[in-house]
């Protein structure tokens, strides 16, 4: 983002970023840490017990999650500019879109317990190295080629990088779950 915009969106941007990241990190790093402690413990009680409590996981941590990022939807506009001011009214509009797309976020916990569990890391690798070019290069051509907004190509980018971890979910659901989605036939590596 500095190659193509002015120090103030920079900062607008960085303060962005960090206030929309304070609900999950509230809440985000304790429901992974608690997938992380009790998902391999899950294994030898046999997949149904596995999935059930994923599944139960994810429902409770989007629940918990939810609440942090819709409270916070609420109380921050407020609170930016009680605390920074009038002149940083520009950080409120991205910050809110992030708030909103950090609400795939919970749908990712229990993703890197499972990769671990089933030794499946290189999965997770090799996604990432490739999609994180592909969104990078999205985030330059919509910049540089396509002169966007700097704030809204930010706020695109985030998007993009979450939608890409969030596509994850299929693999994990799927493959290594066992779930059935559309009358696809089960297929689990278990």
């Amino acid at each position: 983002l500095s190659l193509f915009a002015a120090p103030d969106i920079i900062g607008i941007a960085q303060l962005a970023l960090k206030i929309a990241n304070l609900p999950s990190g509230l809440l985000f790093s304790h429901a992974v840490r608690l997938a992380n402690t009790s998902i391999p413990a899950m294994k030898n009680k046999g997949i149904d017990y596995l999935r059930r409590h994923c599944v139960l996981l994810v429902k409770h941590t989007l629940m918990f999650h939810a609440l942090l990022i819709f409270g916070a939807m609420l109380v921050m506009p407020f609170a930016v500019i009680i605390a920074y001011g009038w002149e940083f009214m520009p950080v409120i509009k991205p910050a809110l879109f992030i708030l909103l797309i950090r609400l795939l976020q919970p749908f990712n916990v229990a993703n890197t317990s499972l990769f671990r569990l089933f030794r499946v890391m290189h999965v997770s690798t090799l996604w990432n190295a490739i999609r994180i070019p592909i969104e990078l290069g999205i985030f330059v051509l919509l910049l540089a080629v396509i002169h966007i907004d700097p704030l809204a190509a930010f706020v695109i980018a985030i998007l993009l990088h979450q939608l890409g971890a969030f596509s994850m979910n299929w693999y994990v659901y799927r493959y290594l779950l066992g779930f059935r989605f559309g009358g696809l036939a089960r297929r689990s590596i278990i």
